[in-house]
């Protein structure tokens, strides 16, 4: 995984751009299946966990 993925992720996610996870009938986009877990991980402790 990358490190700039997982912060630019976090930061559409926290902008509203993006969602973490599928929601039904949702119509932004969605955070990458096997980036999910490393973003939330960053989002709710501002690290990145190899």
């Amino acid at each position: 995984m990358k490190a700039w993925k997982i912060k630019a992720y976090a930061t559409l996610v926290r902008l509203e751009r993006y969602d973490l996870e599928p929601v039904e009938g949702g119509t932004k986009s969605v955070v990458e299946e096997e980036y999910r877990i490393a973003v939330a991980e960053y989002l709710l402790t501002g690290e990145i966990v190899a």
